[in-house]
C-alpha cells in the first residue's frame, strides 16, 4: 500500500478485506513487488532505505526480515523465486 510517499508491504484477508501491515511501517523505509515463495512461508520483496534498494525475505509466521545478496552496496530489486 502506497500511501503519503512511502510503500508498506501489506496483506489483505480476501474473505473480509481487512488490510494489515506485515511489517511494522518505519519512515524512509519503501517496499515493491513482493512474490510469495510456493510453499507460502516467504516473501521477497525489493526493500528500499538508506539510498539503495536491496533483495529481503519475509519470514511470515515470524515476521522477520533480513536482507540477502553481497554487501557490496549495488542497487537490487525485483526478485522472484526460481521454479523448482
Amino acid at each position: 500500500r502506497c500511501t503519503d510517499g512511502r510503500c508498506d508491504l501489506m496483506s489483505v484477508d480476501l474473505r473480509t478485506g481487512v488490510v494489515s501491515p506485515l511489517v511494522p511501517p518505519t519512515d524512509g523505509v519503501t517496499w515493491s513487488r513482493p512474490r510469495w515463495s510456493p510453499d507460502g512461508a516467504t516473501i521477497v520483496a525489493s526493500r528500499h532505505e538508506a539510498g539503495r534498494w536491496r533483495v529481503s525475505l519475509l519470514d511470515v509466521a515470524s515476521g522477520a526480515v533480513r536482507d540477502i545478496g553481497p554487501a557490496d552496496n549495488a542497487d537490487r530489486y525485483d526478485a522472484a523465486f526460481a521454479d523448482s
